[in-house]
């Protein structure tokens, strides 16, 4: 199926952008205008990770040493959008907080918008940028590494909720002398 019968409207017009090629004259004139324009990426499929477990997510890939690709973390979306090689969406199992999907859209800041530069475009920023690694993250390894983020997450939760099954709040008068 072309990308046209999948997306139509205003979405089959975005420019396409393929992570590891020279931009188009368009997406250059954005970037240099510090815009956040939409593209529709190719040649990569996109794993949208819920910031649920996003963080606990890239802490595993770093204490693994699991090469990544591009990141792009989207602030406005509840995620991070990692990119994976192509075919990954067919292959990605049913894990929760995660959708891998063939074609996507995204706002893409320029590459230096970095986390490291404390840059962000339209509540987005990359941690890596494109260019300065694979241009993809294993989407197998990913799989591998979201069960132990989950577990990770639900136990930060329950450590915040405390015995009472809720989050502990302060009385106002917490800590207070009379």
């Amino acid at each position: 199926m072309s990308i046209d019968g999948i997306l139509g409207g205003w979405e089959s017009r975005v420019e396409p952008w393929q992570p590891g090629t020279k931009p188009r004259p368009g997406l250059l004139q954005s970037w240099h205008a510090s815009r956040a324009p939409f593209v529709r990426v190719v040649g990569v499929e996109v794993l949208r990770i819920s910031d649920a477990i996003a963080p606990d997510a890239l802490a595993v890939l770093r204490e693994r040493g699991i090469p990544t690709g591009p990141i792009l973390i989207n602030v406005p979306r509840g995620c991070i959008e990692v990119l994976v090689p192509l075919g990954s969406s067919e292959a990605w199992p049913p894990l929760p907080r995660t959708r891998c999907v063939p074609t996507a859209l995204m706002r893409c800041p320029a590459p230096d918008i970095t986390r490291d530069s404390g840059r962000w475009r339209e509540g987005r920023t990359w941690a890596p940028p494109p260019g300065a690694g694979p241009e993809t993250t294993s989407a197998a390894a990913l799989a591998e590494i979201v069960p132990e983020a989950q577990r990770r997450a639900e136990i930060r939760r329950l450590v915040a909720d405390g015995p009472t099954g809720r989050a502990r709040r302060r009385h106002p008068r917490e800590g207070q002398q009379s």
